[in-house]
C-alpha cells in the first residue's frame, strides 16, 4: 500500500486522475450534499419559526408592561383613532405591528398576522365572574414557514374554561396557516394549548 502511494506521489506532473478516482470524488460530494441539504432546509424553517416566536415573546412583554400600569389588559391592544380605545402596545414595542378587531393594521386591512412582525392581539375576561376587566391576553404571529404561533397569558384562574386554560399562566399553541387565519380573536377550537411550543 505504501509503495502504491509512493508511486502515486512520484507520478509525473502531467498525469491526471483516473476516471474511477474522479467518479469516487463526485460520489462522495453527492453523498455529502444529500445529507446537508435536508438539514439546511430544516434549519431554515426552524429559524423562521423562532423569529415569529421571538416577536410573540416581545409582544407578551409589552402586554405585561401595560398590565403593570392598569392592573388589567384593557390597554394591551392595537388602539384606534378614537379616544375611547387607547392602545399601549405600539408605543411600548414600536418594532412590531399590532392589530386587533378594532384596528386592522396587519396585512393591509386584515386583523390577522401576515408575518412574524405582525402581531394579532385579543384580550378577554378571565376567571369566570371574578373579573369584569380583561385578565387574559392572546397574541398570534405567522411564521414565514406558514405556521401560526400563539400564546395566551391568563392572570386569574377560571372555573368556566377547559384545561389547561382554566389556570393562571402562559400557554402556547400552533397550527398551519392554510387551515385557519393567524387571528388572535379566532384561535381554532382544535388548537391544543401546552406549556411550550413544539
Amino acid at each position: 500500500m505504501l509503495s502504491s502511494l509512493r508511486r502515486r506521489i512520484e507520478r509525473r506532473e502531467d498525469e491526471g486522475f483516473t476516471l474511477i478516482e474522479l467518479m469516487v470524488v463526485i460520489l462522495i460530494i453527492a453523498i455529502l450534499l444529500a445529507i446537508a441539504i435536508p438539514t439546511f432546509l430544516g434549519a431554515r424553517s426552524r429559524a423562521q419559526d423562532r423569529a415569529a416566536q421571538s416577536s410573540l415573546r416581545n409582544a407578551l412583554t409589552s402586554a405585561d408592561t401595560s398590565y403593570a400600569n392598569t392592573n388589567d389588559y384593557s390597554r394591551a391592544n392595537a388602539g384606534t383613532s378614537s379616544t375611547s380605545v387607547v392602545g399601549d402596545l405600539a408605543s411600548i414595542e414600536p418594532a412590531l405591528t399590532f392589530c386587533d378587531t378594532a384596528n386592522t393594521n396587519c396585512t393591509g386591512t386584515k386583523q390577522y398576522s401576515g408575518g412574524p412582525n405582525e402581531i394579532s392581539v385579543a384580550t378577554a375576561q378571565a376567571g369566570g365572574s371574578t373579573s369584569s376587566t380583561p385578565q387574559e391576553f392572546t397574541a398570534v404571529a405567522k411564521s414565514k414557514s406558514g405556521e401560526c404561533f400563539a400564546l395566551t397569558t391568563i392572570k386569574l384562574a377560571s372555573s368556566t374554561a377547559s384545561a389547561p386554560l382554566n389556570n393562571a399562566g402562559t400557554f402556547y399553541t400552533q397550527w398551519a396557516s392554510s387551515a385557519h387565519n393567524c387571528d388572535a380573536s379566532a384561535v381554532p377550537s382544535t388548537a391544543t394549548w401546552t406549556t411550550s411550543w413544539t
